[in-house]
């Protein structure tokens, strides 16, 4: 058996955890972020990575590490943290973009954040999951969740919900698998 760690990101993980974090949901990081030119998101993502306070930051999210190598990487969001983070990443849009573009970039963000809606009060949310493509099937992604469902319950959580890309059929196999259940698709 391989050695598998997790551990809190740290800000020097962004080379390795930008891109799975991606990965969780390309076309809406790209709606979201980019607007100057195609996959500007990444770099608006490794940005916000590095600075925490942000549901993309590093201080948000949990490495799983495997034979010393980050190879997966997911988040858990509360409701009490929804305005925090509206305000950091606005302010991170302000000062990475021209303000038009800044401004354009906000307003997609909120209107992707009327159809992807934030946990409400009580729930808690898996989001950014990914699991590095050399090492998908061999069972990490449910290590990681397990991951993260423990520290919703560690904080007094019982509920979770996650969102999934309609595009990602194993995803969803595997959180239906693991008893989540479809409640909106958008």
């Amino acid at each position: 058996m391989s050695n598998i760690q997790f551990r809190r990101c740290l800000a020097t993980d962004a080379e390795q955890a930008v891109p799975l974090i991606y990965s969780s949901g390309p076309k809406a990081f790209d709606i979201a972020f980019s607007d100057l030119f195609e996959k500007q998101s990444l770099a608006f993502l490794h940005r916000i990575f590095v600075t925490p306070g942000s549901e993309f930051s590093f201080d948000q999210h949990v490495a799983l590490i495997k034979d010393g190598q980050l190879v997966a990487v997911g988040g858990v969001k509360y409701a009490k943290q929804n305005l925090k983070f509206i305000l950091h990443a606005t302010k991170h849009i302000f000062q990475f973009y021209p303000m038009q573009s800044a401004f354009r970039t906000a307003f997609r963000g909120l209107k992707i954040e009327s159809v992807l809606r934030p946990p409400k009060g009580g729930i808690a949310m898996i989001h950014n999951l990914a699991v590095s493509s050399e090492v998908r099937s061999e069972g990490l992604g449910r290590l990681l969740i397990a991951e993260l469902e423990q520290m919703m319950l560690d904080k007094g959580y019982t509920t979770s919900a996650l969102d999934v890309d309609g595009d990602n059929p194993r995803a969803k196999a595997l959180y239906e698998q693991l008893g989540y259940k479809v409640k909106a698709r958008h």
